[in-house]
């Protein structure tokens, strides 16, 4: 087989409204809707035929076992009843739990790389209700649409049009956030008033607070990402965002980085 190169982009949440805890076979969860954007910050993965390895650089997960594109590589083996002999590389750049949906874009690309590598031919929607049993979110990244509506508990995409900025300034804290947690803390609420987890990060850290109050008064397209803790503001220019990043950066205990939305969530590249 020919060596396959996939670009695995992360996702902001451009708008998220969380709904009812319903059952699931996957157990209880909250239905949300929420609008995604797909973002020019991604992960690569390279397939190859090998000796089925998974091997990780970046920012990664310390066990193997628990990366999303081991338990993709394992739902596809047993969607064909075959155990490929592949190895895949993944080279991470897009931050763990930090609300970018970085493994549910590694785990959808390694879903659709496979798939295409061996020429099974498994249809889009069937990849979708494989990829609902893994996470919730990667459903949303085999579809492939940058900017989609998601909604129900993840499996429900649909293409959807909304005005975005063409730049965004992505803040992260040096913080990682359990999102089981984060819902924990917005069941807890006695009322929402702020959209998605945005009441619950202000409440909990005192950096959020501070970007907060710096979006408001320079952007008009700004929120929480997920469950946290990256927080992007939109700007019509790289400049205006950069004058913001420099006004942010000084006091500030992560990552900044200016990002641009993309029309796809995923790129194939046959070397």
């Amino acid at each position: 087989m020919r060596e396959l190169e996939i670009k695995a982009y992360a996702k902001l949440n451009l708008t998220l409204d969380i709904g009812e805890i319903i059952e699931t076979p996957s157990g209880k969860l909250h239905q949300i809707n929420s609008v995604f954007q797909a973002i020019d910050l991604y992960d690569t993965l390279t397939i190859t035929e090998g000796l089925r390895r998974v091997e990780v650089t970046g920012w990664a997960d310390p066990m193997i076992e628990d990366n999303l594109v081991f338990k993709a590589w394992q739902a596809i083996c047993g969607e064909v009843d075959l155990a490929l002999p592949v190895n895949i590389h993944l080279n991470k750049t897009i931050y763990t739990a930090a609300g970018l949906g970085g493994g549910s874009s590694d785990a959808a690309a390694t879903l659709i790389g496979l798939n295409q590598a061996f020429n099974f031919g498994i249809p889009i929607d069937r990849l979708m209700e494989v990829a609902s049993r893994i996470g919730s979110d990667i459903p949303y990244f085999v579809a492939g649409e940058g900017t989609a509506m998601v909604s129900g508990t993840g499996e429900i995409i649909e293409p959807y049009q909304i005005e975005f900025s063409p730049f965004f300034l992505v803040a992260r804290l040096h913080e990682r956030w359990d999102t089981c947690d984060m819902y924990t803390r917005w069941d807890a609420l006695e009322t929402h008033e702020l959209p998605g987890f945005l009441e619950v990060a202000i409440n909990r850290s005192e950096a959020i607070r501070n970007l907060v109050s710096i979006f408001k008064s320079s952007s008009i397209q700004w929120g929480l990402s997920g469950s946290g803790p990256t927080m992007f503001a939109g700007f019509d220019s790289v400049h205006s965002a950069e004058e913001v990043r420099d006004l942010i950066a000084p006091n500030f205990n992560g990552d900044l980085s200016i990002q641009q939305p993309v029309d796809q969530t995923y790129e194939l590249n046959w070397k």
